[in-house]
């Protein structure tokens, strides 16, 4: 009997201590909102936004996921698009489709391939007018990997445009969840278990970089003067001109394939890496340029909207949370901007008139 007494002791001195480590650390932590913070075991009280954000109160356009999806409805615009475009309600197709009034429908990039799309029943009957290829900064070389010869752009001939009816639906703002709980046990073990080897042991397995800022940006979290990457960002710091170049021919390659009918306008939409947006901020420079759009504009034939220049002057010019700091995305601001470049865009190139359809 004293054994297992002595026994209960030992397992109460070890339990105990934990567990009230584990509750005290769940009572300053606020829910996950954002990717970084989650994977990086930042706290959503010092990194998470706090102006108001904006959502639909349903997605405007149809948003296909699985593998198993393929082009089977006419549509005006397909977008073959990353997480940017998957945001449900918060995403910049919304604005698109607000702006325009056009039958939208995305699909998963790394799930439904673009070959699925061209060579589909409804591609050949009823193509779309438009084609959006939407890839975050990062993933644009191991999209990149078709060996092609030419790297001419084909010319193709002028179809009719798509006239333009807004809706006139607004979005709603929301808050993120704030509040915090005694027994929130997995959060507490997530930020524990990835902020203790950071910030006491030097060691950082985390996929999610801390870089420092000359001076605090226009983020409405607390710690406005440190910037969360992911650190697949830092890795184009290896990136060499001729890698560059095989991505431009990938992107001319898929436009030159898509146009191919002599009706559908195919854009590349490349989001900029988070640490792209706000080089111009850095404290250490030298992550300062490592993103090249320019060479992929070299051929001005090759649809680029630069929304990468747009971007970086939102924020030179302190729009507030033009990417959120807490993830890697946009916030409202941001989703907005591009989707008016975006519309701008496809009106000088004559593929947008205004005019109810």
């Amino acid at each position: 009997m004293t054994s297992y007494r002595h026994y209960n002791r030992i397992l109460a001195a070890v339990i105990v201590p934990v567990v009230t480590v584990l509750a005290a650390t769940s009572l300053f932590l606020q829910p996950y909102d954002g990717g970084l913070t989650r994977l990086g075991g930042y706290p959503e009280k010092l990194y998470g936004w706090n102006a108001p954000q904006q959502r639909f109160s349903k997605p405007l356009y149809q948003q296909f996921k699985t593998r198993e999806a393929v082009y089977r409805v006419p549509a005006d615009v397909v977008v073959l698009g990353h997480s940017f475009t998957f945001s449900e309600q918060v995403s910049w197709p919304n604005y698109f489709v607000k702006q325009t009034g056009l039958r939208l429908q995305s699909f998963r990039i790394d799930k439904t391939p673009i070959e699925h799309v061209l060579e589909s029943d409804a591609f050949r009957t009823h193509p779309p007018r438009i084609i959006i290829y939407e890839s975050v900064e990062r993933s644009l070389w191991e999209r990149s990997q078709r060996d092609v010869t030419d790297c001419r752009v084909q010319p193709q001939r002028q179809a009719m445009p798509l006239r333009v009816a807004p809706l006139p639906i607004e979005p709603e703002p929301f808050l993120r969840d704030t509040h915090t709980t005694l027994l929130n046990f997995p959060l507490s073990l997530n930020f524990l278990t990835k902020a203790v080897p950071r910030e006491y042991l030097g060691h950082d397995r985390t996929p999610v970089a801390r870089l420092a800022l000359a001076r605090p940006a226009a983020f409405s979290s607390i710690e406005a003067r440190q910037l969360l990457v992911y650190k697949d960002d830092l890795d184009k710091i290896h990136w060499d001109p001729e890698m560059w170049e095989k991505i431009r021919c990938n992107l001319v390659d898929l436009q030159n394939r898509v146009q191919a009918n002599g009706y559908t306008f195919f854009i590349a939409l490349v989001a900029p890496d988070k640490l792209s947006a706000y080089s111009d901020l850095l404290e250490e420079q030298r992550f300062a340029h490592l993103s090249r759009f320019d060479l992929l504009a070299a051929d001005p034939e090759l649809h680029l909207p630069r929304v990468d220049l747009s971007l970086k002057s939102a924020v030179r010019t302190n729009v507030m949370d033009v990417y959120l700091n807490n993830d890697t995305h946009w916030g409202a601001n941001g989703y907005a901007l591009v989707a008016r470049e975006l519309t701008e865009y496809l009106m000088r190139a004559e593929v947008l008139a205004p005019g109810t359809r």
